[in-house]
C-alpha cells in the first residue's frame, strides 16, 4: 500500500509505504537472513526508513493475519481463524486500513494479493499483479534422466 500526493505536500503528515510480504522470514540482507538471498533494493529501502525486525503475527495463517492487519482487529474479535474466510464478506461495513488513510486525506494505492480475493475497491488506485505461486517462470523445466 502506498500513500502520497497531498500528504507529500503536508510535511506534518509523512508518506507511508507498507510492504507486506508473507513467508519471507528474515531472508533479506538487512536482517542478515539467508546468505544466498540477495536483496539490494530492500536493503537500500531499509536504510532510508523504519524496519520492524521483531516479526509478530495474529495467527499462523494468511487470512486471519491479513484480516488483522487490514482491520486492526485480532481473530478473537473478527472470528476469522482460517483461510476459507474473507473479512470483506463477513464484515462488509468494516473500515479497513486503506479506507482509514483515505478518510484522513491520503491517496491510497495497492497491488498484489493483499487480501487474496477482493479488496481492490478499498484503494484509490489498484494495480492487478499477475498472480504466480512459484519463483520459477512459466516455461516448464525439462528434467532429463541420467545417462
Amino acid at each position: 500500500m502506498c500513500v502520497s500526493a497531498a500528504a507529500a505536500a503536508d510535511k506534518s503528515r509523512p508518506n507511508v509505504l507498507l510492504i507486506a510480504i508473507d513467508d519471507l522470514n528474515d531472508w533479506v540482507g538487512f536482517l542478515e537472513g539467508h546468505p544466498q538471498t540477495k536483496t539490494p533494493n530492500m536493503d537500500r529501502l531499509a536504510q532510508r526508513g523504519v524496519v520492524f525486525a521483531n516479526a509478530q503475527c495474529s495467527a499462523p495463517l494468511c487470512c486471519p493475519s491479513r484480516a488483522a492487519i487490514f482491520s486492526g482487529q485480532q481473530p478473537f474479535h473478527t472470528g476469522i481463524y482460517n483461510n476459507d474466510q474473507n473479512i470483506l464478506r463477513q464484515f462488509p461495513n468494516i473500515e479497513m486500513l486503506p479506507q482509514t488513510f483515505a478518510k484522513h486525506g491520503y491517496k491510497t494505492q495497492g497491488t498484489g494479493k493483499l487480501l487474496h480475493s477482493g479488496g481492490s475497491e478499498l484503494y484509490d488506485e489498484y494495480f492487478h499483479a499477475q498472480q504466480r505461486w512459484s519463483p520459477f517462470g512459466s516455461v516448464r523445466n525439462v528434467i532429463r534422466p541420467k545417462i
